[in-house]
């Protein structure tokens, strides 16, 4: 894995005077080691320990059973078991952080301390993507535009993510407000490098910037946004003045590259769609083989009986002759001796 990492044990307390930090940066920094809530409420809000702090984000060893929306009991049993995540919040987008004063009041032993947990560590959020990149991560923890899958590639201000339902979408980094390695069910991580998975990536478009990436999808199909109110679908025409123009049936859209948080070439939904259709397709063309399969073997099961049947008829009929006779009248006979 390329790129540095840090520990929770011995470079907590270490700063990177190469970064330069505002005061409340600089108030963030006290909080480091200690338990904290970011934001009171909402999909992405956490509770966890303050991991690090850096010029535009924050590092949160975030714990799973400590999710406000998860009111099943079952699943809380099952978030128990299930290891901390690392979550990167940009701290541009971070509206509230709280710290958990009667926890952190509590004397903590040595052989009660916290162990060690690596996590990225970076200059910046951009160039924090790049730790990332052909790792599963979870962008933003809820909402319309929080979306799992493999991140291909970062450029500029902008990160191309490859989903299971809508290809390839590219993000403004702008607007991503944190990002995580994404684990599955079994709690490992989901990496293609650890996990051996033959991952096939489709052709995409790079560019230097996410304004002219826009350029490259002109007069294409492509989806604006997630979902939400601002989510549109149509083809895309460039404008003048760097503004784009969404045509979508009798409605004609002009939009600013910069307000748009994601954008993707095609409907949304299409690649889920195609894939489920050509697993329709094979399941279909397994079934009618087997189908014919079946009616071939039922056809030969026929036959074999008939043959059977014809042969067990002529052998009793041949057999039957020589060991019975039909009594067609009886006479009895006196017998008088002379």
């Amino acid at each position: 894995m390329a790129g540095r990492k840090g520990n929770h044990s011995n470079q907590l307390n270490q700063s990177n005077p190469s970064i330069p930090l505002d005061a409340y940066h600089s108030f963030l920094k006290s909080l480091i080691g200690q338990d904290v809530q970011v934001y009171k409420g909402g999909p992405e809000s956490k509770q966890g320990t303050l991991l690090d702090v850096q010029s535009d984000y924050i590092c949160v060893l975030a714990q799973n059973n400590n999710n406000n929306n998860n009111n099943n009991q079952n699943n809380q049993n099952q978030n128990q078991n299930q290891q901390p995540t690392v979550v990167y919040y940009r701290t541009q987008h971070l509206q509230s952080i709280s710290e958990n004063s009667k926890s952190n009041s509590m004397p903590r032993y040595q052989n009660n301390s916290r162990e060690p947990y690596e996590f990225y560590r970076a200059g910046s959020f951009d160039l924090l993507m790049e730790k990332f990149i052909e790792k599963y991560v979870q962008i933003n923890l809820g909402g319309p535009e929080s979306k799992t899958g493999m991140l291909l590639d970062t450029s500029g201000n902008y990160v191309a993510l490859l989903t299971e339902d809508d290809g390839v979408v590219y993000y403004n980094v702008h607007h991503i407000k944190s990002i995580s390695e994404y684990n599955n069910n079994n709690n490992e991580n989901s990496s293609t490098q650890d996990s051996g998975q033959q991952v096939q990536i489709p052709e995409y478009y790079r560019a230097d910037d996410f304004h002219d990436l826009f350029g490259q999808m002109s007069h294409k199909w492509v989806s604006i946004n997630r979902g939400g109110p601002e989510a549109i679908e149509g083809v895309l025409v460039q404008g003048m003045g760097g503004h784009y123009t969404i045509v979508s049936n009798d409605e004609v859209l002009r939009i600013n590259p910069y307000h748009i948080k994601s954008i993707s070439s095609g409907p949304k939904g299409a690649l889920k769609q195609n894939n489920n259709s050509q697993q329709n397709n094979s399941n279909e063309d397994v079934s009618k083989a087997q189908e014919e399969s079946g009616e071939k073997n039922a056809r030969s099961t026929s036959k074999s009986s008939r043959m059977e049947s014809s042969r067990t008829s002529s052998s009793s009929s041949s057999s039957g002759g020589a060991r019975y006779e039909r009594v067609v009248k009886k006479i009895d006979y006196v017998w008088k001796p002379r």
